[in-house]
Formats: structure tokens, C-alpha cells, sequence
């Protein structure tokens, strides 16, 4: 048959395939060992060819000649229903493949072997670079630092009704520092890329939500995005500012909510 697997394929259906008798591939397979009873005919047919192959190679081609007629008188014997003869030569082949039959074995166990190293190498090449990976993403979330450039100050009009905005605020800056941020009246709040939380602003009715170990005032304000300590360790995913209060979903579902219920 021809090299390829696509031409070989092609040549089993449209050549082979309808000139060769069941019986006779499942006979040549039976002379060499084979039990036949489980393959389709394809399957039969390649392993037939593996056989004829190891057989030229290892036994010669005179000897694969040989086999060819002894294969002959066996077609010939069960045609004239001496099935007691054929059988015995049957026999007679079959134990001089034996030997190639566990040369077969051996190659089998040792491409088998060859196949479970390369998986084995391959799960560990992916391992290590998920690890890699992993340390990289973990390293990158313990050296990250929230990056603030200040707001500038604001142009101020001593015009009746116009009041001066305040102190000047320092803001988040960067693509990758803030994953959700919101703002109140006087307030804002921003989640970081990493789960915390940090707020600023006016802290008036703890809206803010730092507790007294941060400057010991809870409704202190804050010029800068400041870390609320008691979501720490809780990654937040979303929040959103109210007038007097904030409110924030963390990972799970729950929701924490500070500061003042009038609007």
C-alpha cells in the first residue's frame, strides 16, 4: 500500500477492500497469532500489513514466500473440507511467528513506555509554567502599590455662591490600578485591581469607613485613597458611594454598608 496514511486509507477502500475475503485475511492473521474476531476489516488489513513487514524484515523474503504457500495449501485444504489438515498447518505457522509475535510485544511495550514518558514530560513542562505563572501573579500582587498623582489646585472664584473647593485631592492614576471606583456627594471609593478597598474624601458619619486604627478619628477625612483595614482579606468586586454612605459587595455575595441612612 502506498506511504501515506490518506493514500493508504484511499487504497484500502477502493482497491483492496473489495477484492479480499473476510475469511481469508482473518486465516493469514490466525497463521500469524492474531485473533481477528474483535477487528473491523481495516484494522485487520493494517495489522495484516505490520505483519507482512516485520516478516520480510526479520524472516526474509524467501521465507515470507514460503508462508505465502503454505497459506495456499490451507485455502485449498478447507475448500476440499479437510479442515483437520489445514488446522495443523495452521499450528505450524503460528509457532514459527511466535517469535516475531513478542518482538511485536516488546515494540508495543516500548512505544507504549516512550508515549507515557512524553505525557509525563509534557504534564510537568505545563505544571512548572502554571507555577511560574502562579509565582509571577502572586510576586506582581505583593509588590503592587496604588499609584496617585495629585488633583492640582482648583481655580477658585470669589464669586457669591461660588465657595473654594477644598484641599487639594490625590487621585488613582494607571490602566491597571482601579477595577471599579465610584463617587459620592464629598466622597469617592475605588476597588484596586488586587480586592481592596480604599476611600477618600469627607469621613463625616464614617462614610469612609476607616476604623480608628487608621488616625483614630472614624469620621476623619482623608486627602488620599486610604485602604479600608476591616475589608482587608475580603477582595471586593464591586462598590458604590451614596451622599452620607457606601456600600460594597465582596466576593461571595455579602454586602457591608457604613456611614449615614439619610440621603
Amino acid at each position: 500500500p502506498p506511504s501515506s496514511a490518506a493514500d493508504k486509507l484511499k487504497f484500502y477502500e477502493k482497491v483492496l477492500m473489495p477484492r479480499i475475503q473476510y475469511d481469508d485475511v482473518k486465516m493469514c492473521l490466525e497463521c500469524r497469532g492474531k485473533v481477528a474476531e474483535s477487528m473491523t476489516k481495516t484494522e485487520m488489513l493494517n495489522t495484516l500489513h505490520e505483519c507482512i513487514v516485520l516478516e520480510k524484515k526479520v524472516l526474509g523474503l524467501r521465507k515470507h514466500r514460503e508462508f505465502r504457500e503454505r497459506e495456499e495449501q490451507i485455502r485449498e485444504l478447507l475448500g476440499r473440507k479437510r479442515n483437520g489438515m489445514a488446522k495443523k498447518i495452521k499450528v505450524d505457522l503460528k509457532g514459527q511467528w511466535d517469535p516475531l509475535a513478542d518482538m511485536q510485544a516488546k515494540e508495543e511495550l516500548e512505544r507504549k513506555r516512550e508515549e507515557q514518558g512524553r505525557a509525563e514530560v509534557l504534564f510537568q513542562m505545563r505544571e512548572n509554567a502554571y507555577k511560574t505563572w502562579r509565582h509571577h501573579i502572586k510576586e506582581m500582587r505583593e509588590n503592587m502599590e496604588l499609584k496617585t498623582t495629585p488633583r492640582g489646585n482648583s481655580l477658585q472664584l470669589h464669586i457669591n455662591g461660588i465657595t473654594p473647593r477644598g484641599a487639594p485631592l490625590e487621585t488613582p492614576r494607571g490602566a491597571q490600578a482601579a477595577s471599579v471606583i465610584s463617587a459620592g456627594a464629598n466622597h469617592a471609593a475605588l476597588v484596586h485591581q488586587s480586592g481592596q478597598l480604599y476611600t477618600w474624601g469627607a469621613g463625616a458619619s464614617g462614610r469612609l469607613g476607616l476604623d480608628e486604627t487608621q488616625g483614630g478619628n472614624p469620621q476623619a477625612s482623608a486627602k488620599r485613597p486610604t485602604l479600608v483595614q476591616t475589608l482587608r482579606g475580603r477582595p471586593v468586586v464591586h462598590v458604590s458611594c451614596g451622599a452620607m454612605h457606601t456600600s460594597a459587595v465582596v466576593a461571595g455575595g455579602d454586602l457591608f454598608v457604613w456611614g449615614s441612612g439619610s440621603t
